[in-house]
This record gives C-alpha cells, sequence and structure tokens, in this order.
C-alpha cells in the first residue's frame, strides 16, 4: 500500500487512511446532534416549555359520559380560540416525516367571564377561579370533532391550593387542565406540531403553580398561565410573563399568595 511513496508519507498517509473513518464519524455525530438540538428548540414555543404531546388523527372510542363532556369542551374552544384545518399532508413535506404549524398572537388571553379589576400584573391573573400549585401527571392530545383545532389534556395532582373559587378541588385530587396546542401524528406517518407561539406547554413530571379557569359545562379546567418550579426558581410557562424567570420559588408564591388576598381570595 502506499509502496510508491517516500516513507515519511507513506506513514502520513497510513494515518490520514486510519483516522478518516473516525473523522467522518465524529462529524456524522455532531451533525445529528445539532439536528436533535434544532428539533428540540423548535417543538418548544416557549423559552421554558415542555415538548408537545403527541396525539392520533382518529381518537379511541370514549364512554358516553366522556364523549358529551368532550363535545362540550371542543364547542367551547370552537367558540374561544381561532379555527385553523386539520389535516394529513402526506408522510413527507420538503422531506421530512414532521413539521410545525406556528402560529402568531400579539398578547396571550387570560379568558374569564367575570374578570374583576384586580392590582395584580397581567401575569399573575389572580382573578381566575382556580390557583394552585400542581404535578403533571400526564398529557392527551386530541383532534376535535370537526378537525378545526387541537388541544392537549393534562392531568393535575394538586399539591397545594392557593385559591379555590369552586371549592371543589383537594389536596391529592386529580383535575384535567387543558391548552390549545398539541402534536397531531396521521395515518400517513407524518407527524404536525401544532404550537402558538410563546405559549408553552407544560412538561409531563414538572411541578407547577397554575392560573385555571373553568371549562363551562363540565368538571374541567383551561390553563390561563403558569410558572414552572423547578430546584427553588420558577420559570414562566409564557414567554410574555419571563420577567418572573429564576425568582426565588418561596417569593414568588408568597407574592402570589398576597395577590390573592387583595383580591379578596382566600388562602388555604
Amino acid at each position: 500500500m502506499f509502496k510508491w511513496l517516500p516513507h515519511s508519507k507513506r506513514l502520513l498517509w497510513l494515518f490520514v487512511f486510519l483516522a478518516l473513518p473516525c473523522i467522518v464519524f465524529a462529524f456524522s455525530g455532531q451533525t445529528q446532534k445539532d439536528r436533535e438540538k434544532a428539533r428540540d428548540t423548535a417543538l418548544r414555543p416557549s423559552h421554558h416549555s415542555g415538548l408537545p404531546v403527541v396525539g392520533e388523527l382518529v381518537r379511541q372510542p370514549e364512554p358516553p359520559e366522556e364523549h358529551a363532556r368532550r363535545q362540550l369542551k371542543e364547542q367551547w374552544y370552537r367558540q374561544t380560540t381561532s379555527l385553523r384545518e386539520i389535516k394529513d399532508p402526506g408522510q413527507l413535506v420538503d422531506g421530512e416525516m414532521e413539521t410545525v404549524n406556528l402560529r402568531f398572537i400579539d398578547t396571550m388571553e387570560v379568558r374569564e367571564s367575570t374578570a374583576p379589576q384586580s392590582t395584580a400584573p397581567r401575569g399573575l391573573p389572580v382573578w381566575l377561579s382556580a390557583v394552585v400549585i400542581g404535578s403533571i401527571l400526564n398529557g392527551e392530545a386530541f383532534v376535535d370533532e370537526v378537525r378545526t383545532g387541537v388541544y392537549t389534556d393534562y392531568k393535575v395532582k394538586i399539591v397545594q391550593i392557593l385559591k379555590d373559587s369552586t371549592a371543589t378541588l383537594y389536596v391529592g385530587s386529580q383535575v384535567v387542565a387543558s391548552r390549545a396546542e398539541g402534536a397531531v401524528h396521521f395515518p400517513s406517518g407524518h407527524t404536525t406540531n401544532y404550537l402558538i407561539e410563546g405559549m408553552g406547554l407544560p412538561q409531563v413530571g414538572s411541578e407547577y403553580v397554575l392560573f385555571l379557569s373553568p371549562i363551562p359545562n363540565t368538571p374541567e379546567y383551561e390553563i390561563g398561565t403558569g410558572y414552572e418550579l423547578k430546584n427553588g426558581r420558577v420559570y414562566a410557562l409564557d414567554d410574555e410573563n419571563g420577567s418572573a424567570n429564576n425568582m426565588d420559588q418561596t417569593t414568588f408564591i408568597k407574592q402570589v399568595q398576597t395577590y390573592i388576598a387583595q383580591q379578596g381570595g382566600t388562602k388555604p
């Protein structure tokens, strides 16, 4: 091998020949790592969002009572959120089996029909019916029956109650809290992530301070906004509330309790 080259050059080329597979492997690994990082970033609609939960386009049959409750929730979502067509784009879109459908809005809307005047900042909507500390147990994404929207139901275990105007919550209970985002796996094999810029999704397994609004005629809630509790600090679920990021957890919770008291709510 390389017999026509001088000895020193033969050694140099032999080194290059042996090292080349390692170099190519390292480069490929770095490229794959970069791709995974870019995908992770693209799938998080806010700086401290969790990843979307993936659901199927065709849902599994439900008990009649649960199905009726879901219909009520989906009717409410269609009346209160912007609609978009949910359809199978085929297996590949621009050569990719997974894409992001990102929607932009000017500001986050925290809904409740009877929101009174409050001295609390917009990012702390203590006028909502419930403010709790809860652990996200799991999530499930759904496409509504007329295929004009996607939402994710999160099962939340109540750790602490800061406010409960509904008088239905208790520590240790589990409730369903939803957000109008999520991912859909289509029959073709393609997955589309339907996200709203700046509006985060809770991370399953994490703990949050959640501001909740009841969904009419159901025992379920919509997540108005939230703050992840992590290593003694708080991190805003929605980017517009990012001024609270890295605040001391105890200080933050006391601040929320103070605004609740000023609002006329009760502290457990």
